[in-house]
């Protein structure tokens, strides 16, 4: 029986062991035995890094397994991207970088909130508004944009920067 790219392979205990480290050199260090490419990793195992990444923060971990831009839109069971997951921890440095790269900055996910109605960083914040292509006035699966869900939570921060930003501060939930 042939291998095929979704089963395990021999070089996943290195992806395992690579994003299990809380030490990025370490962990590069970990992908050079493997010559640097995503081609030596199951999808299953490369899917899962994905998010282990975003999760933990590991940003030139994620660059590896981002630069052939395949898993950039990559979904986990919430529907979470690695922009919503990062965005939401406030992991400034990988959110620039995966807007550089061309993520969605508009993706949602099952519950229909965007990138920008989930982060509470204000710098994060910031960089999502910066981006050309965001909607402001986006909303999610219970009719309330990022500025409504803002003023729900009193983030006071965040409401300033929308609303100068240009967000609709006359918009009720439908």
């Amino acid at each position: 029986m042939a291998e095929t790219k979704d089963q395990v392979q021999p070089n996943d205990s290195v992806l395992f062991k690579a994003i299990a480290s809380y030490n990025s050199s370490e962990s590069i260090e970990l992908l050079r035995l493997c010559d640097h490419k995503t081609e030596h990793f199951s999808n299953h195992s490369l899917n899962w890094a994905v998010f282990e990444a975003c999760n933990k923060g590991h940003a030139e971990f994620l660059q590896f397994l981002l630069e052939d831009g395949s898993r950039l839109e990559l979904r986990d069971d919430n529907g979470n991207t690695p922009l919503l997951i990062c965005s939401a921890k406030g992991f400034l440095r990988i959110v620039g970088r995966l807007l550089r790269l061309g993520a969605d900055v508009n993706a949602k996910n099952n519950n229909g909130d965007t990138a920008l109605m989930v982060a509470t960083s204000r710098r994060v914040i910031q960089c999502l508004l910066q981006d050309s292509r965001i909607h402001l006035d986006e909303r999610n699966s219970t009719g309330n944009t990022a500025l409504m869900s803002a003023i729900e939570t009193y983030h006071l921060k965040k409401v300033k920067l929308l609303i100068s930003a240009g967000a609709n501060p006359n918009q009720t939930a439908d």
